[in-house]
């Protein structure tokens, strides 16, 4: 199996070749393709395939487990006053970890997990990270009983939330003044060893100086949309 992801001008995913068919977990989608039949993937085969099997693929592709999970995203501007995010369900969670963010964008946004319950912590000023990555201690599929609290707003599920090719989502908008967060289901191996930023210091001023970059760039002013590409 031939595993890949962290597309650098798409939403955070993960995918799997093999066997003529292509597998693609991202914004709480899951789509697949054969490409054998279908090279140019016009033809989305995943409601009518056994997805169960990925998985493994995707990990075996990697040399690393591959979890399914829940991503929380967020939406809309930075929250004036900060926000706290929590996700809790009745098995507990493993672990939570951010996305891939080489820029380091939102090294002010913590992540932990408090007597089993996810909690992000966004300072004044800043959106959520484009992803955060939420692993339950059971099945990821058994959402029953799963909740999700932005401030004092919470949304609890109680019904199964399929990961399905429609992105099935649970949405909340917080208080006035708080982000906008969602979760959906996805594939995403959790980090292991360093992380790689995209460039140094160096590279940011030169890439300012050509107009890549603005030189008053601020992860936390209202023109910064977290779902907007920007790596260079």
């Amino acid at each position: 199996p031939q595993t890949f992801g962290r597309p650098l001008y798409d939403g955070p995913g993960w995918a799997v070749l093999h066997d003529g068919q292509k597998f693609l977990s991202r914004d709480g989608r899951e789509q697949v393709w054969n490409l054998d039949e279908d090279p140019d993937e016009q033809r989305d085969i995943a409601a009518s395939t056994d997805r169960t099997r990925f998985g493994p693929l995707m990990a075996q592709g990697l040399g690393a487990p591959v979890p399914q999970v829940w991503r929380l995203t967020g939406h809309g501007r930075a929250a004036p006053r900060g926000s706290t995010v929590r996700i809790a369900h009745p098995s507990g969670i493993a672990s939570a970890w951010t996305g891939y963010d080489p820029r380091g964008r939102f090294d002010a946004v913590t992540v932990s997990v408090e007597d089993g319950v996810a909690v992000v912590q966004v300072p004044p000023r800043h959106p959520l990270p484009p992803a955060v990555f939420v692993q339950p201690v059971a099945d990821a599929a058994h959402t029953t009983g799963l909740t999700l609290s932005v401030d004092d707003d919470t949304t609890t599920v109680d019904a199964a939330i399929p990961p399905d090719p429609a992105g099935a989502r649970v949405r909340i908008v917080g208080p006035v003044g708080s982000v906008r967060a969602e979760l959906d289901h996805a594939w995403a191996p959790p980090p292991v060893g360093t992380t790689v930023r995209a460039y140094d210091p160096a590279a940011e001023a030169a890439l300012q100086a050509l107009g890549y970059l603005d030189e008053d760039e601020d992860p936390g002013s209202d023109e910064d949309d977290p779902d907007d590409a920007e790596t260079p």
